[in-house]
């Protein structure tokens, strides 16, 4: 599975990330880099309560991804306009906007991909990935998501979350996730182009966990009036 992203400049320069996933596990294809930076380091503003282990992951595996991203874009501001286009193998996005934009939809490839144990769980919204969603729609694959994990639980035996009770909990631990991984950048890159894109993610991570505390779900809901009947 590849995605391919142009980011072109006014100046006509461009910026060209490819990315390749495993088709069965949609895990990130990274070449490794020889002697990461401090603040890639798994203890490094390291998230409470993270099931990896210094030994066996010296490095924090969203930061290994972020680090690409610091490296390529770290003389570019977040609000600049830019041309942005997405190859996939069957469709291709166009639009012009400000770099965070392209950037935060790039992350929202390549972090759940990354092997983080709490970002692991949204790694399934890779096979949708929708460049440019609005929050609702994005909600809208968050909640189908997360819906469908419970249904695969159920078939193993497993006790199912049906009533969306550990939506919140979930978007809760993505938030700290994007929190952290924003501390470790901040120091290391001199403008905001991808601490912007973390921000902006973060947005919608929190999305679900609001519409759910505030049971604000009844425009999706209408839309099922069919299963009621």
């Amino acid at each position: 599975m590849e995605f391919k992203y142009r980011f072109t400049f006014p100046d006509k320069s461009e910026h060209v990330v490819d990315i390749v996933l495993e088709d069965d596990t949609l895990s990130l294809q990274l070449k490794p880099r020889k002697d990461p930076p401090e603040w890639t380091k798994l203890g490094y503003h390291q998230c409470e309560g993270c099931l990896l282990k210094e030994k066996e992951h010296p490095h924090c595996p969203a930061a290994l991804v972020l680090l690409e991203m610091v490296l390529r874009f770290k003389d570019c501001n977040a609000s600049q306009l830019v041309d942005i286009e997405i190859h996939t193998e069957r469709h291709t996005y166009c639009r012009r906007g400000p770099l965070s934009l392209g950037m935060s939809s790039l992350v929202a490839v390549c972090l759940p991909a990354c092997g983080c144990p709490v970002l692991d769980k949204i790694r399934p919204m890779v096979f949708t990935h929708l460049p440019f969603a609005s929050l609702q729609q994005n909600l809208h694959r968050q909640l189908a998501n997360y819906m469908l994990a419970q249904y695969f639980r159920s078939r193993r035996g497993l006790e199912p979350d049906w009533e969306m009770k550990g939506m919140v909990a979930l978007s809760e631990d993505i938030h700290t996730v994007n929190r952290n991984l924003c501390q470790r950048i901040s120091s290391a890159c001199p403008k905001d182009a991808t601490v912007n894109s973390v921000v902006h993610l973060d947005c919608f991570a929190g999305n679900a966990s609001l519409a759910l505390k505030r049971k604000g779900l009844a425009q999706i809901e209408r839309c099922f009036a069919a299963y009621f009947r």
